[in-house]
């Protein structure tokens, strides 16, 4: 049979195919040759990512790090308004600063008379006049029976503070009743006046409707008005 001229020799579609892997090839080894001489040394530069999603990923670290950033703000701004709370809390209980190094007792230490004999108080006479005597410690670092002691009259300062509390909302109270009581009592006043004059008024004009009833005709005022003549005339 003559050779089909229509179909290339299987020699030339072999070639072909090699022609065509050199040059994909020689594609690959150019764009390495540039990547090397740009610095990049093959490898992806720093402004490419290696990844389509490592693009995305690059703003939620920055969320993330704004969200913390905001966070540690907040949390500064409430420490402030505390802090803000607490200077207007001392200041409206009316508390002095026991000591420039700030140390406070929120609770007596509890101690034995046995072990500090020196702190058993002499309760024999008042000491009243010296509630407001004292300022502020006078040692930074006292001896323990010291310390003991600081630690008992803050607490009592305290409680004499919130007794003081009350007795000012008490005192309150009873200027706002004793008010309410002279107005009341002004009020009572006034209304008995009043029923005294409309007393008077109402008995007026009683008689006069007495004195006009005994007027009208009619039987009875007729044999009232015999009876008075009588008694004139006879005197009984």
């Amino acid at each position: 049979l003559p050779p089909d001229e229509s179909k290339p020799p299987a020699a030339a579609t072999v070639s072909k195919k090699k022609r065509g892997c050199g040059e994909k090839l020689d594609a690959f080894a150019m764009e390495k040759v540039g990547a090397r001489e740009s610095g990049g040394g093959g490898k992806p530069s720093a402004t490419t990512p290696k990844h389509p999603s490592a693009a995305k990923k690059a703003p939620k670290k920055s969320a993330k790090n704004t969200a913390k950033a905001k966070g540690s703000r907040s949390k500064v701004a409430r420490a402030a308004a505390a802090e803000r709370r607490g200077r207007k809390a001392q200041e409206s209980d009316g508390s002095d600063d026991d000591g420039d190094d700030g140390k406070s007792w929120a609770t007596a230490i509890p101690f034995s008379v046995d072990d500090f004999p020196q702190l058993v108080l002499d309760e024999s006479r008042d000491r009243s006049d010296l509630a407001e005597a004292f300022s502020r410690p006078l040692f930074k670092d006292p001896s323990r029976p010291l310390e003991i002691a600081y630690s008992h009259r803050e607490v009592a300062v305290a409680g004499r503070r919130r007794a003081q509390r009350r007795k000012n909302a008490v005192l309150a109270e009873c200027e706002a009743l004793r008010e309410k009581f002279l107005r009341k009592k002004l009020e009572l006043s006034l209304a008995s006046d009043e029923v005294k004059v409309r007393s008077r008024e109402v008995g007026a004009w009683t008689r006069k409707v007495f004195d006009l009833e005994l007027e009208e005709d009619c039987a009875w005022n007729a044999n009232y008005k015999r009876l008075r003549e009588y008694r004139e005339k006879h005197g009984r």
